[in-house]
């Protein structure tokens, strides 16, 4: 089981510099709609995963394009997390997420 105890995104989307600790257990974000839920949820998926390679031209149908930060900086984060018990497990990107 992989558990994520912090997040840091240096850019993704509109986000800069974020940082959200995690604690055991169920970590729910209750915020207003426009807080970037949806923004943290992709950049955890992005972080693991990369992103699904398109050539689709709009916006919306490509995350890369959405979530590419518009200042020109490369996406890039790390998570914290714990795996089956061992903890101190980091992943990071800084050149770019893909």
């Amino acid at each position: 089981m992989i558990r994520i105890d912090e997040i840091f995104i240096s850019s993704f989307g509109k986000l800069k510099d974020f940082s959200l600790s995690l604690n055991g257990g169920f970590n729910g974000i209750c915020e207003a709609n426009g807080y970037v839920k949806t923004t943290i949820a992709n950049f955890v998926k992005a972080m693991f995963f990369g992103f699904s390679k398109t050539r689709a031209g709009k916006l919306a149908d490509n995350e890369r394009k959405k979530y590419t930060p518009w200042d020109g900086t490369p996406m890039a984060g790390s998570l914290e997390f714990e795996e089956n018990g061992r903890k101190g497990i980091s992943l990071q990107r800084y050149k770019g997420l893909g």
